[in-house]
């Protein structure tokens, strides 16, 4: 498993999950800066906040999922699922575009299963922080 890293900043440091072959982050962030490029914004700005400054500490920017998982959040819907690790490093798992009052239980299913696979990866040293992506 890797960890990509994303941003850093004094507050955190945000990486994003890959399992060698693909990141499903990366696919999200790159359909959603071609196809809402204002929301991408907004995402890229909360992020940046967040490396810089921390959580917000607004609902309307970040909101728990329950298994140790919390969303960012733009007002247009994007969403990007992740979770804390030690020495301030987030680990994005995967994100969608929401229509719905409800994080989608398939989209919420698959931040589980990539939280798991990394935990269980970083028990026994198989995860590799990649700094500087190709």
């Amino acid at each position: 498993m890797q960890a990509i890293l994303y941003q850093t900043g004094p507050h955190a440091s945000i990486y994003l999950l890959a399992d060698g072959r693909h990141c499903p982050v990366e696919d999200f962030l790159a359909k959603v800066s071609d196809d809402h490029p204002d929301e991408f914004a907004k995402l890229t700005k909360l992020l940046d906040y967040s490396c810089n400054h921390g959580l917000p500490r607004n609902r309307q920017k970040i909101n728990t999922l329950g298994e140790g998982l919390f969303e960012f959040k733009t007002i247009g819907g994007l969403r990007l699922i992740g979770f804390w690790d030690a020495n301030r490093i987030i680990l994005c798992t995967n994100g969608f575009l929401k229509k719905r009052q409800t994080t989608p239980s398939g989209d919420l299913a698959m931040a589980v299963k990539w939280k798991r696979a990394y935990e269980t990866a970083k028990a026994v040293h198989n995860v590799s922080f990649i700094e500087d992506p190709p």
